[in-house]
């Protein structure tokens, strides 16, 4: 099991232990991408007609050259979590330096793995004593070469009573990974 009940698990579990309709949605429009397509899902593939009513939950991060991280879309949850659209701005400019390590290291997983991953977490937030309590997938998706370099996904919270202005410090309560066996051509992410 190991640090923060991690573990790894099939793929053909991850239905199972999703059980917010959000993650659900996101999760089956994801693999229905992957069988049409024979392996990771393109960027250009997703149809946000397909989840919609979860966009406000929903994210895309791009994989730098650098080994960074940056948001490409940020959907209404996270633009209140933070106090601010971070869309174009890196994990190291949005989040505290307690949680940016966090948050590259499950990115990092997701695109090298390839993997998806799924976890709870709760944190605390600046001035609050009560820890915020969420729960996030992360999808990997490919460039126009078939690079994994995207990662697609939802935050959902508990409740909403965050302040808007992001986690001073994070734990993970679990943290489910879906190691993908992906051809080689198509993991060519270099981070």
């Amino acid at each position: 099991m190991g640090v923060w009940g991690v573990m790894d698990r099939p793929l053909s579990g991850l239905l199972d232990d999703l059980k917010h309709p959000a993650l659900l949605q996101l999760a089956r429009h994801w693999l229905s991408l992957r069988h049409s397509h024979g392996g990771i899902p393109p960027l250009r593939a997703l149809d946000p007609m397909q989840f919609a009513p979860v966009m406000k939950d929903s994210w895309i991060v791009d994989a730098e050259p650098d080994g960074g991280f940056r948001f490409r879309l940020a959907g209404e949850t996270l633009v209140e979590w933070y106090g601010h659209n971070p869309k174009g701005r890196t994990f190291l400019e949005v989040a505290s330096p307690a949680v940016a390590p966090v948050l590259i290291s499950f990115a990092r997983r997701v695109v090298q793995g390839p993997a998806i991953t799924f976890h709870r977490m709760s944190s605390t937030m600046p001035g609050w004593e009560i820890p915020s309590s969420f729960e996030r997938m992360g999808l990997p998706l490919g460039d126009n070469e078939g690079r994994v370099r995207h990662l697609f996904g939802a935050t959902v919270f508990d409740r909403h009573y965050y302040n808007g202005r992001g986690a001073v410090t994070t734990k993970m309560e679990f943290e489910y990974w879906y190691p993908l066996a992906e051809p080689q051509a198509r993991q060519g992410s270099s981070l």
